[in-house]
């Protein structure tokens, strides 16, 4: 590649000799040595094919090897480096030029303009609209050197420590493999040589450096797939603060008793398009600020295993969202068509003070006793979560299991409730979504993966025999074989249960901590846009993951202890 790149740089008038001589870090003395041979290189070429026309621009050449002696001569150095052999070109320079038609403007153009502009300014937008470019891509085809350059200066880059440089080229090359178009007759081979890599040299891949192994991993799968970005018929923006409007209804709807508020929600109508906000507690500030806080969330999640992550009464006192207190939220603003179809969701951070706070029941009662002319807002609420509800048969039949399984659990008569719906279908929406934007930006997030083959018939036989007599241990073993078990991961499997390429938990700061740390990263990254905080949260989910998975090893074993115990009592 540094031949075609240098061929490139010298072939641009306005790259001065300096400029090349500070990107590859030489001193004069060695520069002049790296334009000899270049030279000597490129004379042989051309010497050694008849029909090879002489390119004006070596003449170019030779001037910059003229001011590099100058150089010299001004700061008082006599000896002057390699000048024989500097007089021996010179002279093969001229007579070529003699016996060979000079040509000023070649065929290398595009060539040229790629090189410079992905080695060498780094100019991200203009090599993406090369990518593009029907002209480029007949010459990709034609020069495939372009391609394995480009593929192994990506490579070049997974074991360094630069991560910005790392970043750089990993975007384009997704974006080469993936968004370009009329890729398909070399698609088979990138992929080729991706599998022959990863298979044959990547077998003592660096543990710090294994994310990016993933990414490829990653890549490989999209391009099989061809699972392109632009194909969302929503669009995602993040905001550093918006704020609401005083006039704007802002409510809870909870379970009657309930201690902490982590959400709350609006809702109006603008312009034919609904709003819908849903406003997530944001505890991160004071999380990130207080050291006290940092420890006594990790020590309750990791270590005394418990279903919160900060202490009840500090929690109630400073993030729940109660009525009449101003609080720090994270709001996701969903926008809706008439025909209930997102078209756009806003995600900043803002403060708000709610208005209200209803129990389910209580709304529910409200939207069941409202007459058709009392309808508002809030029923059309209902339906949008309805119509979200009713898209996805894989979600209502995973939600439907997990119903049974939670009154099979408390010994409960099994009574389909809708009532927690609102709440759960934006949740998981927001989930999935947001997900599906860290997936495609490559940005760090802990996974909510699940596994499990939730089918109708599966759903019928257990809810046939819910509220049978002497039938638990019956359906038990039915739950138990349909694997509902997810875990967290800092890699995506997606999650089957609710029928979604990718989830992540992000809105239960207040009772789970990797949604917690999920929302810290949503802020700093896309929110903030801290790139150069990547690696560092890189290596805390990696790290978070791990001592997951010791927790529920450790949980593992008690289980199996309180088994062993379970069957010597019964002996």
């Amino acid at each position: 590649m540094d031949k075609r790149l240098l061929t490139a740089l010298l072939r641009k008038k306005e790259v001065t000799i300096e400029e090349i001589k500070e990107f590859y870090g030489l001193n004069i003395e060695q520069t002049i040595e790296l334009l000899l041979q270049y030279l000597n290189e490129t004379l042989d070429e051309i010497e050694q094919n008849d029909k090879v026309e002489f390119p004006k621009y070596l003449f170019r050449v030779l001037q910059k090897i003229d001011h590099l002696y100058g150089v010299y001569v001004d700061d008082g150095n006599h000896h002057l480096p390699n000048y024989r052999l500097y007089q021996e070109i010179q002279e093969r320079v001229f007579s070529l030029a003699k016996t060979r038609k000079i040509i000023s403007n070649d065929d290398s153009r595009l060539k040229d303009d790629w090189y410079l502009n992905v080695y060498y300014y780094h100019q991200e937008c203009f090599a993406k609209y090369l990518m593009n470019s029907p002209e480029f891509l007949e010459l990709l085809i034609r020069d495939k050197t372009i391609l394995d350059d480009f593929f192994q200066n990506y490579l070049n880059q997974l074991f360094t420590d630069d991560y910005i440089e790392y970043r750089y080229w990993k975007s384009l090359l997704r974006y080469l493999l993936l968004e370009t178009e009329h890729i398909e007759p070399w698609m088979n081979e990138f992929a080729q040589k991706i599998d022959h890599y990863i298979k044959n040299e990547l077998t003592d891949f660096p543990s710090k450096y294994r994310y990016r192994l993933n990414e490829l991993m990653h890549l490989c799968i999209q391009m099989k797939y061809r699972e392109l970005p632009h194909s969302n018929h929503y669009h995602v923006e993040f905001l550093p603060s918006k704020k609401q409007s005083s006039s704007l209804e802002i409510f809870t709807i909870d379970e009657e008793n309930t201690g902490l508020r982590e959400d709350a929600l609006s809702i109006f109508e603008e312009n034919g398009f609904v709003h819908v906000t849903m406003y997530i507690t944001d505890p991160t500030e004071q999380f990130m600020a207080e050291e006290a806080l940092i420890e006594e969330a990790f020590m309750n999640w990791f270590v005394y295993r418990r279903d919160y992550v900060f202490d009840y009464e500090y929690a109630k006192e400073n993030f729940s969202l109660d009525c009449r207190k101003e609080r720090p939220v994270i709001a996701y603003e969903m926008i809706f068509n008439q025909e209930n179809e997102l078209i756009e969701i806003l995600v900043y951070p803002t403060n708000i003070s709610v208005s209200k706070n209803y129990s389910y029941d209580r709304m529910k009662d409200k939207i069941g006793r409202m007459k058709p002319e009392e309808v508002d807002e809030k029923a059309r609420l209902y339906e949008i979560a309805k119509a979200l509800h009713e898209a996805n048969y894989s979600k209502k039949r995973y939600h439907k299991i997990k119903e049974l399984q939670y009154y099979l659990e408390y010994n409960k008569k099994y009574q389909p409730e809708s009532k927690y719906m609102v709440i759960s279908e934006f949740k998981v929406l927001l989930g999935t979504i947001l997900a599906k934007v860290f997936l495609e930006r490559e940005l760090p997030l802990i996974y909510r993966n699940n596994e499990s083959e939730v089918t109708k018939q599966a759903v019928e036989q257990i809810e046939e025999k819910c509220n049978q007599e002497n039938e638990e241990s019956s359906i038990r073993r039915k739950i138990e074989d349909l694997n509902l078990h997810s875990y967290y991961s800092y890699e995506n499997v997606g999650h089957r249960g609710l029928g979604v390429n990718q989830y992540t938990h992000i809105t239960t700061p207040l009772r789970n901590y990797f949604a917690l740390i999920n929302m810290m990263i949503l802020k700093e990254l896309l929110i903030y846009n801290k790139k150069d905080e990547i690696p560092t949260y890189q290596e805390l989910v990696e790290k978070l993951i791990e001592l997951q998975y010791g927790k529920q090893q450790d949980k593992q074993k008690v289980l199996e202890l309180h088994s062993i115990k379970q069957s010597c009592q019964g002996e």
